[in-house]
């Protein structure tokens, strides 16, 4: 009788988790449809309720903020985006210029709907909802790995330090690019500027720090005393 009950359990459970999982679903796509047609500032939880269907308490069984529902919103749709990235990196070529393929790709989704996405990035940082956020570590991890593959890939060819753990390196680049990317998303670098200033990053943080045998030493500083005024 206990393993028929344990059965009856496990069945419940099942279909509670699946309900929650269509209900999230349904949530999600209603904020995606929201957030484009009426904007981050404009969009209320309650709209979004109707317009998935459900009541505006069961809603809060899912979200407690509006940055909890762009978060839901719209991770499922960039990790999605992001699967498509690696399959597309060029087979062949240098090093840097595959990361800055992946990145590149990555900023032209975010810059196609440039206010949600400067909301969306802006929310991915702050978020106190333990959910949301493994939601959003979600989508820098998927990111980084796609990185991981190329480091990993460089490193066998003899290209790439392999002493140094791949995923150390691919969280170093990334490191760049998310500086850039809220840089242009903010408005602080012009879109022309922005590719130009990443491949500058990668190409340093790839060549390293390290002073090369027989480079010139660089000129010494000059500091000019003030004179006292006593």
């Amino acid at each position: 009788m206990k393993l028929k009950r344990d059965s009856v359990v496990k069945r419940v459970v099942g279909r509670r988790e699946q309900k929650k999982a269509e209900t999230a679903h349904r949530i999600a796509i209603a904020g995606r449809k929201l957030l484009r047609t009426k904007g981050f500032d404009a969009l209320t939880t309650q709209e979004v309720a109707l317009e998935a269907g459900i009541p505006p308490g069961t809603l809060f069984g899912y979200i407690s903020s509006k940055t909890d529902l762009l978060i839901l919103a719209l991770v499922h749709e960039a990790l999605e985006f992001v699967a498509t990235i690696g399959p597309r990196v060029p087979s062949r070529g240098a090093f840097i210029d595959k990361v800055q393929f992946v990145f590149s790709e990555m900023a032209s989704y975010h810059g196609r709907e440039r206010e949600v996405s400067k909301h969306f990035l802006r929310e991915l940082t702050i978020t106190r909802n333990q959910d949301m956020a493994g939601r959003a570590s979600s989508l820098g991890n998927a990111l980084r790995e796609v990185v991981t593959s190329i480091v990993k890939e460089h490193q066998v060819a003899g290209d790439i330090n392999a002493n140094i753990p791949p995923e150390r390196i691919s969280m170093f680049l990334f490191a760049h690019f998310w500086h850039y990317l809220r840089y242009w998303m903010s408005g602080i670098i012009e879109d022309k500027d922005f590719a130009s200033r990443l491949n500058e990053a990668l190409h340093w943080q790839v060549m390293g720090l390290v002073a090369l045998p027989g480079a010139p030493a660089p000129a010494p500083t000059v500091v000019k005393k003030k004179k006292s005024a006593v």
